[in-house]
């Protein structure tokens, strides 16, 4: 999650970011980054994780405000079923494990995989993986991600 873009959407919808408390990097165990949903106002696939039993995932665990969810709920789609919510544990990069809400693509309706995102969209992806310091294995592979532009 890329936190500019984030606060950005925050800010535009009349909502406080400043009710974001604190934001540290998390790992999501025996998953992988998936393309299975197209995201019309990104205009290609938006990132999902599912199962794979060799893969981690890293990505940003952050302390809200309750008054946030509703927001991020937005944000994701959920009333429109682009995105639900999931309980998921996680882990802190000091092995602390954490059970957060997390959202998951709801795949589309057709079946299709590999739906690769924008140059744009996986540009805020690598930015705020850069700047959260993933390991370089972990940025690499972000980069070979294919894209429609």
């Amino acid at each position: 999650m890329n936190l500019i873009d984030l606060k950005k959407w925050l800010i535009e919808k009349g909502y406080n970011p400043g009710l974001i408390h604190s934001v540290e990097v998390g790992i999501l165990r025996s998953h992988t980054v998936v393309w299975e949903y197209y995201s019309r106002s990104r205009g290609g696939g938006a990132a999902s994780v599912g199962h794979h039993p060799e893969l981690d995932v890293y990505g940003l665990i952050l302390e809200i405000d309750e008054s946030l969810v509703p927001a991020f709920d937005k944000k994701e789609g959920v009333n429109i079923n682009c995105y639900k919510p999931v309980e998921k544990t996680v882990h802190t990069l000091n092995g602390k494990p954490l059970n957060v809400r997390t959202y998951v693509a709801v795949p589309n309706r057709n079946g299709l995989k590999d739906i690769w995102p924008t140059r744009g969209y996986l540009n805020l992806i690598i930015q705020a993986a850069t700047e959260h310091r993933f390991p370089e294995d972990y940025l690499m592979k972000l980069s070979r991600i294919p894209t429609v532009n």
